[in-house]
């Protein structure tokens, strides 16, 4: 049990402080809740139903390209570098465990194969 204080105490006035700070703490906190909410950008609904509607063919080509399950490249190196830069961190993207390297016909550089 908690050793009770006579109403002008040391203990009871830090006590009353302490309570005051908090709910001053309290009420700018909710203001500043507020204020985030204001800040946050509202969605809109007319922009986000435009953006989901599709032609069909669209539609058609999005569903074909939906089926493939892997692909072999044949590519330049800066380009694979590229597609493996951004695509990479994706998690249906694996990096193969081997890239050849191919002659290619002039002075062009050597272009990785992907298996």
């Amino acid at each position: 049990m908690l050793p009770v204080h006579s109403t002008g105490s040391p203990a009871c006035t830090a006590l009353v402080e302490a309570r005051s700070a908090l709910a001053s703490l309290r009420g700018e906190i909710a203001d500043l809740r507020a204020a985030v909410e204001e800040l946050r950008p509202q969605p809109d609904t007319a922009a986000e139903t435009a953006a989901a509607e599709v032609s069909a063919e669209h539609s058609t080509l999005l569903k074909t390209a939906a089926r493939v399950s892997s692909a072999s490249l044949l590519c330049h190196r800066d380009i694979w570098e590229f597609i493996t830069a951004h695509a990479g961190r994706h998690p249906h993207f694996r990096v193969p465990p081997q890239v050849a390297a191919r002659e290619t016909s002039g002075s062009a550089p050597l272009c990785p194969v992907v298996p």
